[in-house]
């Protein structure tokens, strides 16, 4: 389970999780709920980062 919440954060091996979930013959319903869950997280940390830069990015323009 672990692999699919590594995966979906690392861009080139994304597409390698459900392969290498089928060759290892995961289960289907363990498999779509931690696909979903690292969904969740991964949406959050980027719109987090987004709104850190976004904040920053507005503090510097204050500055300057």
């Amino acid at each position: 389970m672990r692999s699919i919440f590594i995966g979906r954060f690392f861009g080139p091996l994304r597409a390698s999780v459900p392969l290498a979930a089928g060759i290892f013959e995961m289960s289907y319903w363990p498999f779509q709920i931690a696909n979903f869950i690292s969904a969740l997280i991964w949406s959050a940390v980027l719109l987090l980062v987004g709104d850190v830069m976004g904040k920053l990015a507005e503090w510097l323009w204050r500055v300057a």
